[in-house]
């Protein structure tokens, strides 16, 4: 409807393999293209979407779910372009980083970080629950770049880096 804001991403039909496009245009429009260039779905975003969504498989089911930030909230949407439940999740403050998603041994069970305004980190659980064991992380400043991590000993570490230089 109106010319993109951002680099189209490369998605995958969850069935098929094919690949296909998400793209974000100027009115805050996320789109879903296929393979044939036909547009699937559209969806109002309220504002500009930050960073690429995530590919995700919540439910180990062979489905497709798509995460990812507007500034003050975090979107799952099926490969239908439907919400899923318990989505979307209003933030605590506007969010400066994308969203980052990660899993814990690599079985499928996904945390979401976001660092937002208010200088602190949220984590989530892959149903967009609040992160048990989780506070939100206090920083000296916003983050510079989403949360990264690495594994050492058999342990998920996370960490940030602020605009102050500050590593957390």
């Amino acid at each position: 409807d109106t010319t993109l804001s951002r680099a189209p991403e490369v998605i995958r039909h969850p069935e098929t393999g094919n690949p296909e496009l998400l793209l974000t245009d100027k009115q805050q429009q996320l789109y879903r293209m296929d393979e044939d260039g036909a547009i699937r779905w559209k969806k109002s975003l309220l504002t500009e979407k930050m960073g690429a969504a995530d590919t995700i498989d919540l439910y180990q089911s062979g489905g497709q779910q798509h995460l990812f930030s507007p500034p003050g909230r975090l979107h799952l949407l099926n490969h239908d372009g439907q919400e899923m439940p318990g989505f979307p999740l209003s933030l605590s403050a506007p969010a400066v980083t994308e969203v980052r998603t990660y899993t814990y041994a690599g079985m499928g069970d996904y945390r979401y970080f976001v660092g937002c305004q208010n200088n602190r980190i949220y984590g989530y659980q892959g149903n967009g629950s609040p992160l048990a064991g989780w506070s939100p992380v206090r920083l000296d400043a916003p983050l510079a770049f989403p949360v990264k991590y690495f594994r050492y000993r058999g342990k998920l570490r996370l960490f940030g880096v602020t605009e102050q230089g500050t590593l957390y």
